[in-house]
């Protein structure tokens, strides 16, 4: 069953849309899928998870793709605002019955997969597990490589074909994403492509050695954001990484309750 569930961030409304199990009555495992920059929502055919019995949210960064139906505008928006829409986003979705709060999964790809990284830090203990997309841990080092020093930002820029504001680059100039992914002890999945040009595969073999627990999957011959052909890989070890998780959540529980 597919339904649109929008969420609000202050003012702003971020448009969004639930897809739940037909097979049971809930609460799901859920992951939150977290869109890269310029695009929107759904990322390939996500009908074999929710068959599955996982629901997903789908949703619009706000300002985050020329197409978003999201409220704001781009030149407003930048990952710290994108992580402010994912955090309401959560919220939102642990007071839906239909959520296993204990089992609420982040997936993010491109810039989605950055700002994923940093809510998880955030709010460690509500994120079951993170599974990231060809992560943009590129981010700083483009700004500083191509500006030298924050106030070179101009007020308005084109990334990747995105037009962005000055704040962007400020809200990511001395955040250490690297720094912040050490406070999320659970278990991360990484999928990065070995011919990505825009965000090399080198960033995300660091970032494996900064999670304190994390497996990168190396996609051969895939560029940045994936093809469609990729799916064919990264979905069946996303669903057999999600259940191995939910398994391992409810070992976890029995284990501490007869102790």
């Amino acid at each position: 069953m597919k339904k649109k569930l929008s969420c609000k961030n202050g003012y702003s409304r971020i448009y969004g849309e639930i897809y739940i199990p037909d097979n049971g009555e809930g609460p799901f495992p859920t992951v939150i899928y977290a869109h890269g920059l310029g695009d929107n929502t759904q990322p390939f055919d996500i009908e074999c998870l929710v068959k599955q019995g996982v629901a997903v949210y789908c949703f619009d960064f706000c300002g985050g793709a020329y197409a978003s139906r999201s409220e704001g505008e781009s030149i407003e928006m930048s990952p710290l605002t994108e992580a402010d829409d994912l955090n309401a986003v959560i919220d939102t979705l642990r007071r839906q019955d239909f959520v296993d709060g204990a089992n609420l999964f982040l997936c993010g790809i491109s810039q989605g997969g950055y700002v994923s990284t940093v809510v998880a830090s955030q709010r460690p203990d509500d994120i079951r597990d993170l599974i990231l997309l060809c992560p943009a841990f590129v981010i700083q080092q483009q700004f500083k490589e191509q500006f030298k020093r924050k106030e070179n930002i101009p007020a308005i820029l084109l990334l990747n074909n995105m037009t962005i504001g000055r704040r962007f680059g400020e809200d990511v100039w001395e955040m250490d994403i690297y720094e912040q992914m050490k406070e999320y002890q659970r278990n991360v999945l990484i999928f990065h492509g070995d011919a990505d040009k825009l965000v090399p595969l080198a960033f995300s073999e660091r970032a494996a050695t900064c999670f304190s627990s994390a497996e990168l999957i190396v996609l051969r011959g895939a560029g940045h954001m994936l093809a469609w052909g990729d799916e064919d890989t990264v979905v069946p070890i996303t669903m057999q990484y999600i259940n191995k998780q939910i398994v391992n959540h409810v070992l976890e529980h029995e284990t501490s309750r007869h102790s």
